[in-house]
């Protein structure tokens, strides 16, 4: 029954031909049996193959290349892992390395991304309710779109939480804030309806085509809402956060 979801997609189909090597090593099933029930999974010809280093399991072939030809110089995955995670500090296996772009921009891609807000105003408090916000963000390619929508809404959230909410009182480069009670930041049932609109484009220089979702999208939402604010009171407020007595006060100042 899975041949054909896998088949639909050559990045979940490699990922399935590693994880079932990987699994048969872990477990010390028998790893030809397991090498030729993957290699009965035939990759549709449309799909242009991954490269295995992006490819997770990639490594740990490596480990097992290695024990099959010079086991005395290899570490069972399995025992790394156990090791790690039982050790006295109980770290993680963590990898380090570095990257040089081909491209002469530092970045291997730009994304771009516009939002609508819809807002309400309450005349004699000032304070502002987000209602919805409508997301539009270039991608390249949404690998999991899932796990995208999700990066939007926290990005939503957090940009919602800068324009109205939190504010760091400096005087004389001393932080004023009496403590962190002090410091508001908006609670999950504030949280407005998002509408995702995931534009791919597929960039030719990211991994599988992708751009970025994780930092992009909290640019708009500041925006956004401010100019919605802007537009339902009739005039800017010049201050950011947007705070009940700021807009009242930006509300009055157009009034006159």
């Amino acid at each position: 029954e899975l041949g054909d979801f896998f088949e639909a997609s050559g990045i979940l189909f490699k990922i399935l031909y590693q994880a079932i090597l990987i699994r048969a090593y872990i477990l010390e099933e028998d790893l030809a049996a397991a090498i030729e029930v993957a290699d009965d999974m035939e990759l549709d010809p449309e799909i242009e193959p991954i490269p295995p280093m992006y490819v997770p399991g990639f490594f740990a072939r490596i480990e097992l290349s290695l024990a099959q030809g010079e086991p005395e110089k290899a570490l069972a995955f399995k025992d790394v892992v156990y090791d790690a995670l039982h050790s006295q500090e109980g770290r993680f296996v963590m990898g380090r390395g570095f990257y040089n772009s081909p491209l002469e921009k530092g970045s291997m891609a730009f994304s771009f991304g516009a939002q609508i807000a819809e807002v309400s105003v309450d005349p004699g408090t000032g304070v502002v309710t987000v209602e919805k916000v409508t997301a539009a963000h270039d991608v390249g390619r949404a690998i999991n779109p899932r796990i995208v929508e999700g990066q939007i809404d926290g990005q939503v959230f957090s940009g919602m939480s800068q324009v109205l909410y939190e504010e760091c009182l400096m005087e004389d480069g001393q932080v004023m804030n009496p403590s962190r009670l002090d410091y508001k930041m908006p609670r999950s049932f504030e949280m407005p309806e998002v509408e995702h609109i995931i534009v791919e484009t597929i960039d030719p220089n990211g991994p599988f085509g992708a751009k970025e979702v994780g930092e992009g999208p909290i640019v708009c939402t500041m925006q956004a809402i401010a100019n919605a604010v802007t537009n339902a009171i009739g005039s800017p407020v010049t201050e950011m956060p947007l705070a009940p007595w700021r807009v009242l006060r930006s509300a009055k100042t157009r009034s006159r």
